[in-house]
């Protein structure tokens, strides 16, 4: 009968290595499974062939099986469902049948975290505009209460909100709950405090949001959309007397800029550049788009420096009069 001889610990970084171990009574062909635990949707699976036991790193199978969904609302705690993987592994061989390994929760970060945890890249001090939203993304065991504070040069009104379970939390704050409002100051307890200054966005502002290698949706409103292009692609024929374009496809090309930011909010930045999913937000909205930028600077001696991207949509648009 085949035997799981090593699993991994629940709570492990799909950044790292997650080892799951067979063996058998003899050399035979193996399927490694891999299974959403809640819809048993197929993850990734692997064949060993002429083999008495194994050992196989399944943590490349599980990242490209990981989207997040962000979205938008009002302040509170809102769904985690989508930031990490519960896992259950089946390893079947051909002479030794079914063995079915406990399943497994893997956190979306590229290193080992410790409850109680903030898991962010970005510093704690934030800005926030009137219609947007933040993201937290927590780690903590058992309940959790959250305390948003506002306040304006009057008034204080406190808030608190709680959740009776633990593992990976999301905390939203929407700022439009908060009206009137020139400060808020979140307390997370042992995860942290993080603090909001309200102002109103710049005209023509853009906000992104992406994923970061700790674990998080991180959001930045860049002030200054320098420039705007229209790229267009064509596909051409040529015929006896002219050429003709067949295919035409356009698309839009926006390049940002950053306020001028300290190295820890520039390095923050940079997590764009290699980041597998990243959204223009607007209107509470969430839009994939690409980005074009591959490098940047984020150390200036002597003075605050601006981060400059390029994003684009990640879909083409497609002319109808082609």
């Amino acid at each position: 009968m085949a035997l799981f001889t090593r699993i991994p610990l629940s709570g492990a970084p799909l950044g790292g290595r997650l080892l799951y171990g067979v063996a058998g009574s003899a050399p035979q062909t193996f399927d490694l499974r891999l299974y959403d635990a809640a819809t048993r949707a197929p993850l990734g699976a692997r064949r060993f062939t002429g083999v008495a036991s194994f050992a196989s790193d399944v943590a490349p199978l599980l990242r490209r099986a990981l989207r997040f969904v962000p979205s938008s609302g009002s302040t509170g705690f809102c769904e985690a469902t989508d930031r990490t993987l519960r896992v259950v592994a089946e390893a079947t061989g051909t002479l030794d049948g079914t063995a079915t390994a406990a399943s497994r929760t893997f956190l979306p970060c590229a290193g080992e975290a410790a409850a109680p945890a903030l898991l962010t890249s970005m510093p704690r001090e934030r800005l926030l505009a009137p219609g947007e939203c933040d993201e937290l993304t927590l780690l903590h065991e058992g309940a959790l209460t959250v305390t948003v504070t506002a306040s304006d040069h009057r008034t204080t009104d406190a808030r608190s909100y709680r959740t009776a379970t633990g593992g990976l939390l999301l905390f939203r704050i929407a700022a439009d709950d908060f009206a009137g409002a020139e400060r808020l100051e979140v307390d997370a307890g042992p995860c942290g405090r993080i603090g909001y200054t309200l102002l109103p966005a710049p005209e023509g502002a853009q906000r992104l949001a992406w994923r970061t290698a700790e674990g998080s949706i991180e959001h930045y409103t860049f002030p200054v959309g320098v420039r705007t292009t229209i790229a267009a692609a064509k596909r051409r024929a040529c015929g006896s007397e002219e050429h003709v374009a067949t295919t035409t496809q356009r698309e839009r090309r926006d390049l940002l800029r950053s306020a001028c930011e300290t190295g820890e909010t520039l390095e923050a930045l940079a997590g764009l550049l290699a980041a597998p999913q990243v959204w223009a937000c607007t209107g509470g909205a969430y839009r994939p788009v690409d980005v074009l930028t591959t490098e940047a600077a984020i150390r200036r001696h002597g003075a605050l420096g601006t981060f400059d991207i390029e994003i684009r949509s990640t879909a083409r648009e497609a002319l109808p009069w082609n």
